[in-house]
């Protein structure tokens, strides 16, 4: 008891000390955001959910936050985006699929609530009438994905995009590999443009195996991470969450079994879970409220919300670079069952 209750001290004395350092600007009454300084804390929790949630973008920014002011008691907002996602549109009774690069949204902040407004193709192209959708959806992985590997649940097969770079000058092995990429991806290239457009631009979302401690995981993914091409840029954890949430990882920052913390990457949000929560139930994301500090307080308890054991791991390959049939077998070798690929925007 003594050194729980020793933990716990530690854990409010660092969320206080956090807060004091990360709260720019007066935040506290409605709204919770109401200036620039706001908006810029606001853009950080942002990156910092994204990285926990999302390392298959690996740390790029794709939510800029860019301009704003207060307006009758609410603050009103412009956001800038990158999406790699297709959004929907009701045209003449049909669908319409409109690629989206660069776009904008209006938002409004009242209280603790952010409201999307609209979303905008560029300046020309209104979208006020899409298809429900969220920004962040289609890169959270939800916990249970982690856990079906005792199940008939299918494992992608990394064959299928896997590119012998040396044989490319061989025309029919080309299109062979083409033909096998457009069927993955649901891509429809017909001339050599696709090995500009699908390289370097992968990320692999998998699982570990059950028959191998922690450690033993950890180590394997350090190995991995050397792989010249490959980068770990995401180790996830378990947690009571429906979506799983990891300690996002950079060049600057390898995989080492000895001192991985994934506290390190909650600490920012235990801070400010007003904004991080602000963040969470918007359109943007679409989740419920997060204790991050209660993760924080009871962190590797027997019956805490946040476990010490890895369940999984994201990689991304460099850009400019095929997964090669090694590669895939390298992930393989380790993983339990592959969850999926991402074929990301080239603004990645």
């Amino acid at each position: 008891m003594k050194e729980k209750s020793r933990r716990w001290r530690a854990a409010s004395l660092l969320a206080a000390v956090l807060l004091a350092v990360l709260t720019l600007g007066g935040c506290g009454e409605a709204p919770l955001v109401r200036t620039q300084e706001d908006l810029e804390l606001l853009a950080a929790v942002n990156q910092q959910l994204q990285d926990v949630f999302a390392p298959q973008l690996k740390g790029v920014p794709i939510l800029s936050i860019w301009r704003g002011q207060e307006e009758e008691g609410d603050f009103h907002g412009s956001l800038e985006f990158l999406d790699p996602r297709l959004f929907y549109l009701h045209q003449e009774y049909k669908l319409v699929r409109l690629e989206l690069a660069y776009g904008r949204c209006e938002f409004a902040v009242t209280g603790d609530k952010m409201e999307v407004q609209n979303y905008r193709l560029g300046d020309s192209v209104d979208l006020t009438n899409y298809y429900p959708t969220r920004f962040y959806q289609d890169f959270l992985i939800p916990c249970e994905e982690f856990f079906k590997n005792n199940t008939e649940a299918p494992s992608v097969d990394l064959s299928q995009i896997a590119v012998d770079e040396t044989r490319l000058e061989d025309e029919a092995y080309r299109d062979e590999a083409r033909e096998r990429m457009n069927s993955f991806f649901g891509t429809e290239y017909t001339t050599d443009i696709w090995k500009s457009e699908l390289k370097g631009k992968y990320a692999v979302v998998f699982s570990f195996g059950w028959g191998r401690t922690g450690e033993e995981n950890l180590a394997l993914l350090a190995e991995l991470d050397q792989i010249e091409g490959l980068n770990v840029t995401g180790i996830y954890y378990d947690s009571r969450e429906e979506f799983a949430m990891c300690k996002p990882l950079r060049a600057d920052d390898p995989v080492n079994p000895e001192t991985l913390d994934p506290r390190e990457s909650l600490r920012m949000l235990a801070a400010r879970p007003d904004l991080a929560n602000l963040l969470l139930t918007s359109e943007f994301y679409g989740m419920s409220e997060i204790d991050f500090f209660g993760m924080l307080q009871d962190y590797g308890e027997e019956d805490g919300q946040v476990s010490l054991r890895p369940i999984g791991a994201c990689v991304v390959l460099d850009r400019n670079t095929f997964l090669s049939a090694e590669m895939a077998e390298a992930i393989n070798g380790m993983c339990e069952r592959c969850l999926n690929v991402w074929l990301l925007d080239n603004s990645y």
